[in-house]
């Protein structure tokens, strides 16, 4: 059941228990529709703060393949090097010393850009969370609800 328009589109139980706030581990895109426009402006906010913070992670996230990718450049170029001075034998140590280098940090670079892509699954799973509590949060105040699920 998707339309919060009234407690008559659901089952009495569900009525209450949504009334007595014991559904607040269920995710609510209806809040519109149970909430006054003044506490919907407070979810709004509050999922604007966490959106923000998710954005600031997409950021960092992008940044580190930035650099994922130009590191990855790098180990492509010392590689095709190493391979032209494999067929020069003396200076293989070389190449081979550079292609090393360009791989760690090609390894480092992706690690980074791991991290940043967790930080931001962990920053989209936040923001949904604060919504959602902001949203149960003023839920819970009878004043705060429309005319129908007072």
């Amino acid at each position: 059941m998707s339309d919060f328009s009234s407690p008559t589109n659901f089952p009495p139980e569900i009525v209450e228990a949504i009334k007595g706030g014991r559904m607040t581990r269920c995710h609510v895109a209806a809040w519109g529709k149970l909430l006054t426009r003044a506490a919907c402006e407070e979810v709004r906010a509050a999922c604007n703060k966490a959106s923000a913070a998710c954005n600031k992670a997409g950021v960092a996230c992008y940044e580190a393949w930035v650099a994922r990718d130009k590191a990855r450049s790098a180990y492509e170029e010392a590689r095709a090097a190493y391979h032209r001075a494999w067929a020069a034998y003396e200076e293989a140590g070389v190449a081979r010393a550079a292609c090393y280098k360009a791989g760690v940090a090609h390894d480092k670079a992706r690690l980074a850009c791991n991290k940043a892509g967790a930080a931001y699954e962990e920053a989209s799973a936040a923001r949904d969370k604060a919504r959602d509590a902001a949203g149960w949060r003023l839920f819970a105040n009878t004043k705060n609800r429309i005319a129908a699920w007072r």
